[in-house]
C-alpha cells in the first residue's frame, strides 16, 4: 500500500529560523517541508489553506503589530483559513 506523501509549510518571520529538531520528526512521518518567508514571500497564496500541516515560527513579531507589518494581515487569512 503507497501513502500519499504530506506536506508541510512552515511561515517564518526571521531568515535563520528553522523546525530545528521538529524537521526530523516530520520527514519520520512523511512530510516534505517547505518554507515561506513572511514578509517576502505571498501568504495569500491558496497552497497554505490546502496544506497537510502549516506550521508558523515564532519571531520578534507580534500578531498585533500588523500597523508596522502589514503582511501579518495575509499571514493571519491564512491561519484562519487553513483552520476552516
Amino acid at each position: 500500500m503507497t501513502t500519499k506523501p504530506r506536506n508541510a509549510i512552515a511561515i517564518r518571520h526571521v531568515a535563520f529560523e528553522d523546525l530545528g529538531s521538529f524537521a526530523g520528526v516530520l520527514a519520520a512521518r512523511g512530510y516534505a517541508t517547505q518554507y515561506r518567508d513572511a514578509g517576502i514571500d505571498d501568504l495569500s497564496d491558496p497552497a497554505l489553506a490546502d496544506v497537510d500541516l502549516l506550521v508558523v515560527l515564532g519571531g520578534p513579531i507580534g500578531a498585533d503589530q500588523d500597523d508596522r507589518y502589514p503582511f501579518l494581515a495575509d499571514e493571519l487569512r491564512a491561519v484562519d483559513a487553513r483552520l476552516k
